[in-house]
């Protein structure tokens, strides 16, 4: 059993637990990457998209490249249809 304990005020159990009810948590978002480039190579499908559309939810202007220009030029496309930004480069 795990037993929670303020080593400030010797404070246990129920009332330790509640005075974290009441806590705010940091408002900056620790995912946000507006303003940052992303590069992604072997975008233009599978793993690599995941990856260039999650960074482009996140806020970073994504390069999409990949072997496939055509590939890249379809992702690049739906990251832009999702409001995102991205460019593809071969």
């Amino acid at each position: 059993m795990i037993s929670m304990r303020n080593t400030q005020t010797g404070e246990t159990g129920e009332g330790f637990a509640k005075s974290f009810s009441g806590a705010t948590m940091p408002t900056v978002d620790p995912f946000d990457l507006s303003g940052k480039i992303a590069l992604v190579t072997g975008a233009s499908r599978g793993i690599g998209e995941s990856v260039a559309r999650m960074l482009a939810a996140h806020g970073a202007r994504v390069i999409v490249s990949s072997r496939k220009a055509d590939g890249c030029e379809s992702v690049a496309a739906a990251i832009r249809g999702d409001g995102g930004q991205a460019e593809a480069r071969v």
